[in-house]
């Protein structure tokens, strides 16, 4: 993920230099804003391979205090921008990147079968109930799909993906998505479950089975990497309170991450931690979610 300097610039009437003195090959010049550096030609280059600012006199710089500097603007308005003249335009980028090519998602399986009941029950989840309100389905034991209850992605009142979450316990990937090619939309671009999110606050978990058992106004970033376009969609909340796997390293270094863009954007977030004892939402119990959600403040 790169920086759009060149449009940056022209967008904001910028000038610039992409050769000359002090131009290195692949980044753009600008004259330095930072205050106490007294640039009067090009020393400052951008790369826009990666948004980082350097320049010959004074040294690196953060991109969004450059940007404050050149627009006279907030922290919080340099991130917005740089969000916005954020994009993969590097040709090579374009060629290799994988797009939605589908008009149709088509789904594996059919209704449960006793596996799939059984495999849910056994973690405490009414399979009647997850059937009916988020549209799951099972496979049988031959296919691509076999051994898997099959999770539809629906964002915007449509079907976008799907994943499959294996019974078996003998696949190599326990969750399985269908590619990007064959979606309407990247399944990382969108939230699960943000069509149930009505309330101005939400809670961030990482799988569906995490958002299933948390309930209405809880989304799944599906998996701890973070793109742009859901930090987007988290940013329409007022608060937003991140609950990745409770007591993992890796989840909580995820889950500071995502709360540092989040913020940037203007909604409040706080991370949940501590919350049971080491387990996944996904094996809370039902009356453990409830007060949860209560001392959070949401209505249940």
């Amino acid at each position: 993920m790169g920086f759009d300097a060149l449009r940056f610039f022209h967008t904001y009437g910028i000038q610039y230099w992409t050769d000359g003195p002090n131009c290195q090959e692949g980044w753009i010049n600008i004259t330095c804003p930072m205050t106490k550096c007294n640039d009067t030609t090009n020393h400052m280059g951008i790369n826009p391979y990666n948004g980082y600012a350097h320049c010959w006199i004074c040294g690196g710089h953060n991109l969004q205090n450059v940007i404050m500097k050149l627009l006279n603007i907030t922290y919080y308005e340099a991130s917005k921008i740089i969000l916005e003249f954020e994009g993969r335009f590097q040709a090579v980028q374009r060629l290799n990147k994988k797009v939605p090519l589908a008009t149709k998602v088509i789904l594996p399986g059919e209704a449960f079968g006793n596996r799939h009941k059984k495999y849910l029950i056994k973690r405490n989840f009414d399979p009647e109930y997850l059937e009916k309100k988020y549209q799951l389905r099972g496979t049988d034991i031959t296919g691509e799909w076999k051994f898997r209850i099959i999770i539809p992605l629906i964002f915007r009142e449509r079907i976008v993906s799907f994943q499959g979450r294996d019974i078996s316990g003998s696949a190599v990937e326990r969750y399985k998505t269908l590619e990007i090619e064959k979606s309407l939309d990247n399944p990382k671009s969108i939230l699960y479950n943000f069509d149930n999110c009505k309330q101005d606050k939400v809670i961030v978990c990482e799988g569906p089975f995490d958002v299933m058992r948390m309930g209405d106004n809880c989304v799944g970033t599906l998996g701890t990497s973070i793109t742009d376009p859901q930090i987007k969609l988290l940013s329409r909340f007022k608060q937003v309170f991140v609950m990745f796997d409770d007591g993992e390293e890796e989840a909580i270094k995820k889950a500071k991450s995502l709360a540092s863009r989040v913020s940037i954007l203007g909604s409040r977030v706080e991370i949940i931690t501590n919350y049971a004892d080491g387990r996944d939402p996904g094996d809370l119990m039902d009356d453990e979610v409830k007060n949860i959600k209560k001392e959070l403040g949401f209505v249940v």
